[in-house]
Parts: structure tokens; sequence; C-alpha cells
């Protein structure tokens, strides 16, 4: 699929983008207080960390379309790195979607970016080739964090 484009990618959960970037000046971090069930007083803060990913071709001034969310919760902080190769698993029906989706209007208000109203967000997939194996020998159910 073209991102420059808006567009739906379906019932497609795992997709791979070529010839793109993450544009990491345009991040956007929102943060959240976990607290255990067996022990309340423990507590743990999570980070929901988006950027753009855009097409190679991507000017600012152009509209956004797909974000990424950072794989690591539990840091201030994401290295995004800058592959023009991604894998992604899409996290329209994951439950952390909500979150993730404030941090991309906020994107949106503080980079005076267009947003959907709900904004195509994927997840990248650290380790592609693993989760595809797993998925083909345990069937769907491999592919779940």
């Amino acid at each position: 699929m073209d991102l420059s484009q808006g567009g739906e990618f379906g019932k497609n959960r795992i997709l791979v983008f070529r010839e793109v970037k993450i544009l990491p000046d345009y991040i956007s971090s929102r943060s959240a207080i976990s607290k255990s069930k067996a022990e309340p007083q423990l507590t743990k803060t999570i980070y929901f960390h988006v950027a753009p990913l855009v097409s190679s071709t991507w000017k600012k001034g152009d509209p956004v379309h797909v974000w990424v969310a950072c794989e690591k919760m539990e840091l201030p902080t994401c290295n995004w790195g800058s592959s023009v190769f991604f894998w992604g698993e899409n996290l329209k029906h994951h439950s952390l979607y909500p979150y993730y989706k404030l941090s991309v209007q906020d994107a949106g208000r503080i980079y005076k970016l267009t947003v959907s109203e709900y904004p195509t967000i994927f997840r990248p997939i650290a380790d592609p080739e693993k989760k595809l194996v797993r998925a083909g020998m345990y069937g769907l159910s491999g592919l779940f964090f």
C-alpha cells in the first residue's frame, strides 16, 4: 500500500512496508501507571510512544496516515532506527489502541499534522521470521504477543 494515500488495511494483522521512513522528529508520548493485580502497591510506569511512518518521498506538510508504536513500553525513550523496510502488527483491535491513539492525537496538535479520527497504528515485529514460523506451526494464535 502507498503510505502517501489514506486508506484501510482491512483485516490484515501483519503487513510489510518497503521504501518507508520513521519520522523521529515528530514523536509523541504518553505515560500511565500500571498496578500489579497480585500486589497493588507495586506500580510501574509504562509509555505509549508513537512516531509517523511515511513513504520515503514524504515532505513536510503531507498528511500522515500511519503511525508506529514503540515496542518497548517500559522505557521513557524509544530507539526508532532508520530502516526502509518495516514489519508491523496492526493494533486496531488491540486493548492498548486507545492509549496509543491519544499519543497520535497529541502529535497532531503539537506538530500541526493532519491525523485521522481512528489512526492506523502498527507495532514493529522485532523478529518477523520467528513470528511467521510460529504462526505457521501454531496457527494464528502464534501471532499474538
